[in-house]
């Protein structure tokens, strides 16, 4: 193959295999590999062999022979796979050895007698090819040696009765295959003495009672084709016995002793060798603790109790078993278990709060006797002021309830029903004292009617309110942001009876809302409405002077005025509220309004006003624009801020055509 690099041809280059052969031998294996793939774009070719697969190393059993790759040719990289395989001695009648794929092997018995070869198969990406080796000699078998031992076996695990030890069968020589068999031996407590266990032929053992206080030891026994040779493991500690469940702590039962309560026991605490495991079993004794008998299916941690128990005491049994033995123990008595019964108060539930309308009465739960669960229901009473002729307030059935207008000049009560498995009981409180008159409570908040734009008028309407009195109604107006934050009230603004308002310049821009205060005998409430919308810029006056042109019909010598202005306010006297321009514009050949003229105005010095955007005028010839006052503008009473104004056509210079400019100015304070 040839390969073209940087515009000249080379020759590929050869991949060397080395591979080590068995016992230490180390054999030096070459073979040829394609390489060089083209640096210019051509096309990928397959494998082709060029040199086939070579195995060294010797055809003896348990040896390590090596296989090259062989030589190939085609487009770089390639990978490789391999297959050993079993021949007759002639090298012929071959079969694939099961997982025999690697580049080395080592002839078991099973090769004795027979040949081996090995296929490599290549691949890239353009495909693969395959090539096989020569066969190799045929396989003779070494002379077998019997097992030796190089390192004892061992046991590890506690000495211990009822432990498990487990050993390990050593590091052996010899020819393979060697199989192990194990013998545990019983030593006196020195490791002298020994004789077989019976029946102790395993890996693992787990030492007797009749092993307590000796030593053991496993005797293993490698076996191959040439012979058999036994290892003797140390022999372990003295075998330790086994400690049985010892009860520390008994075991203890909680809940109440009461038809339909439920028990539960734990299961105390123990000492000995682990695992522990439980069992239980709930006993029915009479009522000094006695002549117990066992409860049928009641073998559970908890029990609850039943009608038969009633009139009883009860105890828990808890077994405790390990491998050592079992232990038993009786948890104390429980009390008496009581029958079922009705609730009964102990103590009447009671009132607590202020007696006076609005305020927030809540009633206690009481205490009952009576099995549990006990629930208790409330129903609050209005009564005549002896506390007499009891009426249900309806949908009062909570623990708390605030008082109206309707309970003024009542006492209240509450009727208590206990309830449980057996009945129910209903007990009622003492009186309340007689509810006195509170201050107004507003049911429904005040509002405003009205359109929120400048000039126009907002009414406020109260909202409604219970009181026992007379009520009086106070208004006060208030101005906040557009966003409806930073609320002042308005001055001059606040009275009784005041509940209409006319907007101003001043709240352009702004929202509005009322506050309204209830007073009669007791005191007062303040309750607050609903803010307005943004309120807008007022109407523009109508147009008085003939119809309006469109600018566009303006040309020289004609020339564009402006002829009015108006500020609102007409003097700046607070930088919270804006300040709204609006001019006129005329033509100077008629005097008609223009329609469409373009209008800008500014405020110097500069940082006293905002600026505002060109407005065109409408169709009156008025354009209306904007400014809010800046944090520089002075509080000096007389002082001005002059507004420079510019009207002009469309398309038009600002110095040419038919513009107009002008001064004027607004006074501050």
């Amino acid at each position: 193959m040839r390969t073209t690099f940087l515009g000249r041809r080379r020759r590929p280059s050869l991949a060397v295999l080395t591979a080590s052969a068995v016992m230490g031998a180390a054999v030096a294996l070459s073979g040829s590999a394609g390489s060089g793939a083209a640096t210019g774009r051509t096309a990928a070719t397959p494998p082709a062999s060029t040199g086939l697969p070579t195995i060294v190393g010797s055809a003896v059993q348990g040896a390590t022979v090596a296989a090259s790759t062989g030589g190939w040719s085609g487009t770089t990289p390639f990978t490789f796979v391999y297959q050993w395989q079993r021949c007759d001695a002639g090298g012929a009648s071959c079969a694939d050895i099961s997982s025999a794929t690697a580049q080395t092997y080592t002839p078991s018995a099973a090769d004795v007698g027979h040949t081996l070869t090995i296929v490599v198969t290549a691949s890239n990406t353009a495909g693969t090819a395959q090539a096989t080796s020569a066969a190799t000699q045929a396989v003779v078998a070494t002379a077998a040696s019997a097992p030796f031992s190089t390192s004892p076996p061992s046991v590890s695990g506690t000495a211990q009765q009822g432990a498990t030890l487990q050993t390990t069968s050593g590091s052996w020589n010899g020819a393979a295959p060697i199989a192990f068999a194990y013998r545990w031996q019983r030593c006196d407590p020195t490791g002298a003495a020994c004789t077989p266990i019976s029946g102790a032929t395993d890996p693992t053992y787990p030492p007797a009672t009749t092993d307590v206080g000796a030593t053991l030891r496993v005797v293993v026994t490698a076996s191959n084709s040439a012979g058999a040779t036994m290892a003797v493991s140390v022999q372990t500690a003295a075998i330790a016995a086994a400690s049985g469940p010892v009860n520390t702590a008994l075991p203890a039962i909680s809940g109440s002793p009461m038809v339909g309560q439920k028990l539960t026991a734990d299961s105390g605490a123990w000492s000995g060798d682990s695992p522990i495991t439980f069992s239980y079993r709930w006993l029915r004794c009479n009522s000094g603790g006695s002549s117990c008998s066992t409860i049928s299916r009641a073998t559970g941690k908890t029990y609850t109790l039943r009608s038969r128990d009633a009139g009883h005491t009860l105890r828990f049994r808890v077994k405790a078993t390990n491998s050592a033995g079992a232990a038993t123990v009786r948890s104390a008595a429980t009390g008496v278990v009581a029958s079922l019964t009705r609730p009964v108060s102990v103590s009447p539930p009671s009132i607590s709060g202020t007696a006076r309308q609005g305020d927030l009465l809540t009633v206690s739960r009481g205490t009952w006797s009576g099995s549990s669960p006990i629930a208790v229901a409330y129903r609050w009473r209005r009564c005549d002021t002896a506390g007499k002729h009891c009426s249900t307030i309806r949908n009062a059935r909570n623990s708390t309830y605030r008082l109206t207008l309707s309970d003024v000049n009542h006492r209240l009560r509450v009727t208590a029903t206990a309830s449980n498995s057996r009945g129910r009981t209903s007990v009622t409180t003492r009186p309340t004292a007689t509810i006195a008159p509170g201050v107004p409570q507003n049911t429904a908040k005040p509002t405003i009617s009205g359109t929120a734009r400048q000039g126009d008028t907002l009414t406020a309407a109260t909202g409604h309110w219970n009181s026992s009195t007379p009520v009086t109604y106070l208004f006060q107006w208030t101005r906040c942001d557009a966003g409806g934050g930073s609320c002042a009230p308005i001055s001059g603004h606040i009275g009784v009876g005041l509940n209409r308002y006319t907007l101003a310049a001043g709240d352009v821009g702004h929202r509005i809302f009322v506050q309204v205060k209830a007073t009669n005998s007791v005191g007062s409430s303040w309750v607050n409405s609903a803010l307005t919308a943004v309120v807008a810029a007022g109407t523009p006056p109508a147009r008085t002077v003939g119809a309006a042109v469109p600018v566009g019909s303006v040309s020289l010598p004609a020339r564009l005025l402006i002829d009015k202005q108006k500020f609102v306010p007409k003097r700046i006297s607070s930088r919270s509220a804006p300040l709204v321009a609006r001019f006129h514009v005329i033509e100077t050949s008629g005097g008609r309004p223009v329609s469409g003229a373009l209008v800008y105005a500014v405020g110097v010095p500069f940082g006293w006003l905002t600026r505002a955007g060109e407005v065109a005028t409408d169709g009156n010839g008025w354009a209306t624009l904007t400014f809010r006052p800046r944090a520089a503008l002075p509080h000096k009473r007389g002082t001005f801020v002059v507004v420079f104004v510019r009207a002009r056509k469309p398309g038009e210079n600002v110095l040419g055509g038919v513009s107009n400019r002008k001064l004027v100015s607004v006074r501050i304070g």
